[in-house]
């Protein structure tokens, strides 16, 4: 399993091709995954913005994230 953290999530949203390809190939070797308190800080700084499309690609995107609680 590989953990994810906020920036590297936070490059996913923004869609930035580097952050993409790494994904893509990690996902290749293991599952992915990340903590609840990096879907907390995601969350605030959306809401903090009210950047709804942002909320959008968190939604799509999290159903693909299996939550690693700690």
């Amino acid at each position: 399993m590989i953990l994810l953290d906020t920036t590297f999530l936070i490059d996913l949203l923004k869609e930035r091709k580097n952050a993409v390809d790494k994904a893509v190939k990690l996902a290749d070797r293991d599952k992915l995954a990340t903590t609840c308190v990096n879907i907390y800080e995601l969350l605030i700084g959306i809401y903090s913005k009210k950047n709804m499309d942002q909320e959008k690609k968190l939604e799509s995107i999290k159903i693909k994230f299996e939550e690693k609680k700690v």
